[in-house]
């Protein structure tokens, strides 16, 4: 007797596709790639997702959604911003070759817009208003998005690289710091932090003033 077919779910694909990602790089997710990987014509896979854009803002989507439902690390919105910009950073080094597709994405996921409004309410919170508010969560969005690509994309090798750029300036301040690509690493998180607090430190500036 014939076992039953199982009907394969959006998810079941998704799941798949991350796991392409993951192994082999963003090239080389293709439709069919997902077909064969998941044991069907790719007409299947198109049922759910009408073209590998879509695919791809779909897999940001559930990345992103990973950040948006982490926990904050405190009420205030000073916290909340943090906690924003930390989760999303998490979750895109959990999927590090994903996040190239960040540069040219449509833009089309609703976690995209559930973070936008976590990040706008904190701000608001702050005491921004009108064209401050808008500046500075552009800001914050240009800022966090860009670092994500510039320093998660490729992650653990990135800091490989970028420990051999720092040897090759040939600046002692920066050879002490490239013993290892996890000072790099380290240094570069660091960075990260600081400039999320100065942003902020800049929110309250605008407030004041």
């Amino acid at each position: 007797m014939a076992e039953p077919r199982v009907t394969l779910t959006r998810g079941d694909f998704l799941r798949s596709a991350f796991q392409i990602v993951d192994s082999a790089g963003l090239s080389a997710l293709t439709m069919r790639a997902l077909g064969d990987r998941m044991g069907v014509d790719p007409t299947a896979v198109y049922r759910h997702f009408p073209s590998r854009e879509r695919l791809i803002d779909a897999m940001l989507d559930a990345v992103v959604q990973q950040a948006a439902e982490s926990p904050n690390s405190g009420d205030n919105p000073r916290d909340r911003v943090m906690s924003v910009a930390v989760n999303i950073r998490r979750a895109f080094r959990s999927h590090p070759n994903v996040t190239g597709a960040l540069a040219t994405a449509t833009g089309d996921f609703p976690s995209g817009f559930m973070i936008t409004r976590m990040m706008i309410s904190a701000l608001r919170d702050l005491g921004l208003r009108d064209e401050n508010l808008v500046r500075m969560y552009q800001t914050f969005e240009g800022y966090i998005l860009g670092s994500c690509v510039f320093d998660t994309g490729g992650y653990p090798e990135t800091f490989v690289i970028r420990q051999a750029r720092y040897r090759l300036i040939g600046e002692p301040e920066f050879t002490e710091i490239a013993t290892s690509p996890e000072n790099v690493e380290r240094v570069t998180e660091n960075a990260y932090l600081d400039t999320i607090n100065s942003l902020l430190d800049r929110c309250e500036h605008l407030v004041r003033h």
